[in-house]
């Protein structure tokens, strides 16, 4: 829950930068810029803490301290610069007040000093205070004091009450006055250090004795702090808070000693842990360094690291040496290892300890054995490397029945392909021999049909090349057009498409090169047309047609593939990536055509291959990046 702090100051500037910089620090603001509006507030509503200002434009600030007290919770801070003495005093007996805090200290000074002070009352609640005087008076004044201090308060009238208080209580300082009945205070406090648990408790002496022996018998049994009555109720706090801040510290000491044992047991029993000097000689090994070692290999002071080291472990070494002379942290796996002993793997983080001069002084070195895991890693590391040669095979066995499906699909585009200019060639022949039956065959006839018929030739043999480069083995990253790419794929499928009449259009308005693997698109392409071709044939489609569009944006190109063979039914658009998925009969499907084209895209290319359904049919996108490394 938050604190709640009320700031009553006319100044704007001190009170907006009071709030705005102990809101950033967690509490809860409300402003006051005079009485009047003060008044209204703690009328309505009770805070932790005040910050009240003495001069207010209507009225003295005095005039709410009978407000404020009617809040048990709320503590005053005054804020002023009025410097008398006997002003602080007066203000100080309202009960209320905790500090008085004057503004010419610089702002930043002052919200500290305001902080710091919020916080020691936090911590107070936890310290519990025993007052030992025969004044009722001054019992109840000073635990109101206190009270508000943040400190629980208990109190006894006599050194016997205190005795039986603190039996039955645990005390954590004591104010003592010296003139008392039945047991006075020097009596009591003789009696608390007698008490072995109690030997360093915090004791303040209130009295009014003018005799110097008292005085010096109290400051030798061991009091830590004398004041004089009558005494300013603010000199009595700040020395309050003094010797329990003193407190704090000594225990706060003890339980960072405690821990710091603690973090040495654990280090010396879990971790591994030595120390080098300067010259990375061996200083200190702890017993878990030692119990793994010696069941071979001893490590002795004085020798050098690099002595333990095998032969990687001594190259890592002057990278260790360079890295520590930085002032850089060094992590690595050392294997250590002497003679015919067997080796010890560790996994050591060295920091070093370095002195004025930026030198090396010491380096400290933590790790763990990690010899077992190392051996996991390695066994790991065989399987891994059986599976990966399985999973090798099986896609070497993918892309092979890939291709004998693909050269099946090629047979039909050579047929395709060649069936006009075996025609013409066989129309040509007859030509020429029904010429030689009539006795006209000339030499000009002869000449003519033979060059046609080489030209004939010499285009089929160039259909040839083409499916041959098509399943090249060619597997370099080259800079092609794609347009080109295109064009070579539509040379090999454009008879069969005009065959089925099937149209297709190409739409692209300019040349764009990217770095690819030529042949590997182009079968991806071929096979993606060759299932829309495949699509609208089996769907009987009117005024079939395949649309392909090639969109450079930004740093990639699009090469998108569109149909209108009426799409993919929903139910299955997301499998049809997976190895042997088909939606065609048993016999003219392998399923593998398009898993091989995502895996020559995404994998090969560094591409993306998505497809989708438009209103008319499928569409595939192929995304490609405009730059490979």
């Amino acid at each position: 829950m938050k604190q709640s702090i009320l700031i009553i100051d006319d100044s704007k500037l001190i009170n907006n930068s009071l709030a705005k910089s102990l809101q950033e620090r967690g509490f809860e603001i409300v402003q006051a810029f005079d009485v009047a509006t003060a008044k209204e507030i703690l009328l309505e509503r009770s805070f932790n803490y005040a910050l009240l200002d003495l001069v207010l434009p209507d009225g003295d600030g005095e005039v709410l301290l009978p407000f404020l007290q009617i809040h048990e919770e709320i503590r005053v801070i005054v804020m002023t610069s009025d410097r008398d003495a006997d002003r602080r005093k007066h203000i100080f007996s309202f009960g209320v007040v905790i500090d008085y805090i004057t503004k010419e200290r610089h702002f930043d000074e002052m919200e500290l000093s305001i902080v710091q002070l919020i916080q020691r009352i936090s911590t107070n609640k936890s310290l519990t205070i025993l007052l030992v005087d025969d004044s009722n008076f001054m019992r109840t004044h000073l635990r109101i004091l206190l009270s508000k201090r943040g400190f629980k308060v208990l109190d006894a009238s006599d050194g016997k009450d205190a005795l039986l208080v603190m039996k039955a209580h645990k005390i954590d300082a004591a104010i003592i006055d010296l003139e008392m009945p039945i047991m006075d205070g020097n009596q009591l406090i003789g009696a608390i250090r007698k008490d072995k648990s109690k030997l360093l408790m915090p004791i303040m002496v209130v009295s009014g004795t003018n005799d110097p022996i008292k005085i010096a018998r109290v400051i030798k049994n061991g009091v830590n702090d004398f004041i004089k009555k009558p005494y300013v109720n603010e000199e009595f706090l700040l020395k309050v808070d003094k010797m329990m801040d003193e407190l704090k510290q000594q225990r706060l000491i003890k339980i960072h000693e405690a821990k710091f044992e603690m973090y040495n047991r654990a280090i010396d029993e879990a971790t591994i842990f030595f120390k080098l000097n300067k010259d990375y000689k061996i200083s200190y090994a702890n017993s878990s360094l030692c119990a793994i070692l010696a069941k071979g290999l001893e490590i002795k002071e004085e020798t050098c690291f690099e002595d333990y080291l095998n032969d990687d472990g001594r190259k890592n070494f002057l990278a260790l040496k360079e890295k520590l002379n930085k002032g850089d942290s060094y992590q690595e796996i050392f294997v250590l290892q002497k003679d015919k002993h067997l080796p010890v793997h560790l996994r050591l983080t060295f920091t070093a300890l370095k002195d004025y001069d930026n030198e090396v002084v010491e380096i400290l070195v933590i790790g763990f054995d990690v010899s077992l895991l190392q051996q996991k890693e390695v066994i790991l590391q065989k399987r891994v490397d059986v599976q990966m040669k399985k999973n090798w095979e099986q896609n070497r066995l993918l892309i092979q029945q890939s291709k004998m499906a693909s050269m099946g699909e090629m047979i039909g585009h050579i047929g395709h392909q060649w069936r006009q200019p075996l025609n013409s060639l066989s129309l040509m022949f007859q030509k020429l021999n029904h010429a030689y039956q009539k006795n006209k065959l000339s030499p000009e006839l002869m000449n003519r049909s033979t060059k046609k018929a080489m030209r004939i030739i010499s285009q089929m043999s160039e259909t040839i090349d083409d499916f041959r480069d098509f399943f090249s083995e060619n597997k370099t990253i080259e800079s092609c057009e794609v347009s080109d790419i295109l064009r070579h794929v539509v040379d090999i499928i454009g008879p069969t498409l005009k065959a089925n009449n099937i149209a297709l259009n190409l739409r692209y308005k300019e040349k764009v090169s990217i770095p690819c693997l030529k042949n590997e698109l182009s079968q991806v392409l071929l096979n993606i047309i060759s299932n829309a071709k495949d699509a609208l044939v089996q769907n009987n489609i009117k005024d079939p047609e395949i649309l392909i569009t090639i969109k450079p944006k930004k740093e990639d190109i699009f090469i998108i593939i569109d149909d209108n063979a009426g799409g993919i039914d929903e139910s299955i658009i997301k499998n049809i990536f997976e190895p042997y998925f088909t939606t065609k009969q048993q016999d003219n499907g392998t399923g593998i055509g398009l898993y091989m084209s995502k895996t020559i895209i995404e994998n090969h290319m560094r591409g993306k291959l998505r497809v989708y359904n438009t209103l008319s049919g499928a569409s595939f996108k192929i995304t490609l990046p405009m730059y490979q490394e």
